[in-house]
C-alpha cells in the first residue's frame, strides 16, 4: 500500500516537473517534449524494478517478493510464475536466505516470510509442499512448532531466520524458489 502511494506522489511530481509548473515562468516549446522524453524514462525505470530479489545457492534460486498473501494465495502466486514456495533444506540455505534479507534491507521486526512448508495433511508429519518431502533441516524459534489453539500448520521463517508454525490465514511476504532437475532432492519420500 505504501509502494503504491509513493508511485502515485512520484508520478505526480514527474508530471508536474514535466509540464513545467514548478516555476511561474512557462516552459518553452523545446523543452517540453524533452521533459516528457525524461519522464517517459523515469516511469519506464520505476516499472522495471523488479518485483522480487534473487538468491542463488548451488541448486536453487529463491526469488524474495514484495508480494503479501496468505500461505495458500502465497503458494498459487509462485505456481503461477513456474516457481514454488521454498523449501529451506540446510543451515547454509538459512544463513544465506537471512544474509540477504539483511543486505536488502528486508530485515525489521514483525516481517515474517513464507515458506512451503505444512503439516495440513497430517498433524504433527512437516513436509514441504514444494516437493513432498519431509522437513528433515528445521530451524524453529524456542517452543516451535506448537499449534497455538490448533490452527497453526503453515510455516512461515522471522526475517531473523527462525521458524514459526503459525495460521495459514496469516499475510506474510512470499519466498519462492526454482529449483534444478529433481535428481538434485537428496531426502526420500514418504514410503
Amino acid at each position: 500500500m505504501f509502494k503504491l502511494l509513493l508511485l502515485n506522489i512520484t508520478f505526480a511530481y514527474l508530471v508536474f516537473m514535466a509540464l513545467g509548473l514548478e516555476s511561474s515562468k512557462p516552459a518553452e516549446k523545446d523543452e517540453v517534449p524533452k521533459t516528457v522524453q525524461n519522464l517517459n524514462f523515469t516511469l519506464d525505470k520505476i516499472v522495471q524494478q523488479p518485483r522480487y530479489e534473487k538468491v542463488y545457492l548451488n541448486d536453487k534460486v529463491f526469488y524474495v517478493t514484495f508480494i503479501q498473501a496468505n500461505w495458500l494465495s502465497a503458494a498459487e502466486y509462485c505456481s503461477s510464475q513456474g516457481l514454488t514456495l521454498a523449501s529451506i533444506t540446510s543451515t547454509v540455505e538459512n544463513q544465506k536466505l537471512v544474509q540477504v534479507l539483511r543486505d536488502k534491507g528486508l530485515v525489521y521486526g514483525g516481517i515474517s516470510y513464507w515458506l512451503s512448508g505444512s503439516d495440513l495433511a497430517h498433524h504433527g508429519r512437516w513436509v514441504w509442499l514444494s516437493n513432498g518431502r519431509p522437513i528433515t533441516y528445521a530451524n524453529w524459534a524456542k517452543g516451535q512448532p506448537n499449534n497455538y489453539l490448533g490452527i497453526e500448520h503453515c510455516l512461515e521463517m522471522y526475517s531473523d531466520g527462525r521458524w514459526d508454525d503459525v495460521d495459514c490465514g496469516k499475510i506474510n511476504f512470499v519466498v519462492c524458489e526454482n529449483r534444478c532437475p529433481l535428481n538434485s532432492y537428496n531426502t526420500p519420500l514418504y514410503k
